[in-house]
């Protein structure tokens, strides 16, 4: 530093003014300030980060931040993929816009802590009876039961609190009482319950007398409107042919004779290309077949719509599918029943006529629990599991180990479903609140008995969305599904993990539980 007397030397022998030396004391003074203040620096930057998240993005012109939800989560059991560890749930407008560990979202979202809990897939039980639907007898495939629906949302309340958010409800009757009718477990009026009224054929097959000759002659209905429609279309299309062929043809004027052609001037040959070597070239694509046109002014046939459904399993149209309920036979306790498997055999029947999307619900006894000794009546089905294992069916059941009737011999018939290549779907016991609040012990007790724990989470979830033709919209979490999600103080795997919230479409619903 210089003081104020060399300041005046200097000054009067001109070597320096007085304008450069209070600026070397200003950058002098800024220098010693950074000094100081530098360590504080990085502090106050990670302050900063810990409050905006360096992943917000600024929300575009045409889009309101509000509409979108963020839920920041310990855990996410996404089902169709690796759990993730705090990681982050984007929603809009009742459906996942992304999740991952390291997600965008825009700037003024709402933005839900649950950095303490573990977030799973909305439950579904895909073979309810929870609703009393009128029934129906023979063939009814077609029927919508949506109307027929009295429940609200207050009704269901206590069974949404323990995580299912989505049912599937069959009528009663034989051998196809109607559609089922798919619902959701939150809303103010039964329509605002309504996902679909036109869910999976409902097939009772409990009877080889009488259900497999009903079922047959549906189906023998069915194919009989699609040749209806083919014939007519081939009358059609040879009706077109001959007004073609008789027709009046018109002879077109002579054309004036042309003028002698200019003689062309040579071009000059082309260079030929070298040939490409025989390894490599990929082979040459296949000229697609454009699809049969229907003849101009053909109308199809209409087809009858008590039919229409059983039209489309025959076509196997995208989305039709059927839910099959067999060896329900009530017998004496003391006269075990045995008709899963010869029930199966006699639906083999009609598979090999009509081979249709379709899913499972076998009914495997739930013995006494504090005596396993109890005589109950039991089904074989295991004795087909290799040819619905075959299948990769769908297969509702039960999530027990039972035990052979008077004997100590265990069974685990959802593991041999599992490892005979099927997918298992687990359901409770009945529509009681008990059987609902009990499911996720009931998964413990089968990962106890050799379950994988990975597959589990997808009995509950994924598999029973399949099973009600909404694998693309439920099950999991992922972009573009329904954001149905239940949020857990812990793994839900484990017996002191509670149920804390329960989101349907996108909002949270109030809960209703009680202790058991």
């Amino acid at each position: 530093m210089i003081d104020e007397e060399e300041l005046q030397v200097l000054d009067a022998q001109g070597l320096v003014s007085r304008k450069k030396i209070m600026l070397r004391r200003v950058v002098s003074l800024l220098a010693f300030l950074g000094l100081v203040l530098s360590p504080l620096v990085p502090a106050a930057q990670a302050a900063r980060l810990s409050t905006v998240d360096a992943k917000v993005f600024a929300p575009q012109d045409d889009e309101d931040p509000r509409s979108y939800t963020v839920i920041k989560a310990k855990r996410v059991i996404t089902v169709s993929g690796e759990e993730l560890e705090d990681a982050t749930i984007v929603i809009k407008d009742g459906k996942i816009e992304a999740v991952g560990e390291n997600v965008d979202y825009p700037y003024g979202a709402k933005v839900i802590d649950a950095t303490d809990m573990v977030v799973m897939p909305g439950m579904i039980n895909p073979t309810s009876r929870i609703a009393r639907l009128p029934g129906g007898g023979g063939a009814t495939p077609h029927l919508d039961k949506s109307e027929d629906l009295t429940l609200t949302g207050k009704d269901l309340l206590e069974i949404a609190s323990t995580g299912y958010t989505t049912l599937g409800i069959l009528a009663p009757g034989a051998p196809m009482p109607g559609r089922v009718l798919v619902i959701r477990t939150a809303g103010k009026k039964p329509a605002d319950l309504v996902i679909t009224g036109k869910g999976p054929v409902a097939v009772s097959f409990n009877s080889p007398a009488s259900s497999k000759s009903s079922v047959l002659r549906a189906f023998e209905q069915a194919k009989k409107e699609i040749e209806k429609i083919k014939k007519a279309k081939e009358a059609a299309e040879k009706k077109a042919k001959s007004a073609k062929k008789k027709a009046p043809k018109t002879t077109p004027k002579p054309s004036p004779k042309p003028g002698p052609k200019p003689k062309p001037t040579p071009k000059p040959k082309p260079k030929p290309k070298p040939k490409p070597k025989a390894e490599g070239i990929p082979a040459a694509p296949k000229p697609k077949v454009a699809p049969k046109k229907s003849p101009a002014g053909f109308k199809a046939p209409k087809i009858k719509d008590s039919l229409q459904p059983l039209v489309d399993l025959i076509q196997k149209k995208k989305g039709a599918t059927a839910i099959v309920e067999f060896g329900n036979v009530r017998t004496n306790v003391f006269r075990p029943s045995v008709s899963g498997a010869s029930m199966y055999l006699h639906w083999q029947d009609i598979l090999e006529k009509y081979d249709f999307p379709h899913s499972y619900r076998v009914f495997n006894t739930v013995v006494a629990r504090n005596n396993p000794f109890f005589v109950t009546s039991e089904t074989n089905v295991e004795k087909v599991a290799k040819e619905i294992g075959a299948r990769k069916a769908l297969i509702a059941l039960y999530p027990v180990v039972n035990h052979h009737a008077f004997t100590r011999n265990k069974y685990n018939l959802g593991l041999l479903f599992l490892r005979s290549g099927a997918r298992p779907v687990y359901i409770p016991e009945n529509d009681r609140w008990e059987s609902y609040a009990s499911m996720r012990e009931a998964l413990i007790r089968m990962v106890r008995a050799g379950y994988p724990r990975r597959e589990i989470m997808k009995t509950v979830t994924l598999y029973p969305a399949e099973m009600l033709g909404l694998g693309e919209q439920a099950g999991t979490i992922e972009a573009g599904r329904i954001a149905n999600l239940v949020f857990l103080s812990g793994d839900p795997l484990a017996y002191d993990s509670k149920v804390k919230k329960v989101m349907i479409d996108g909002k949270f619903i109030e809960l209703k539980q009680r202790l058991r």
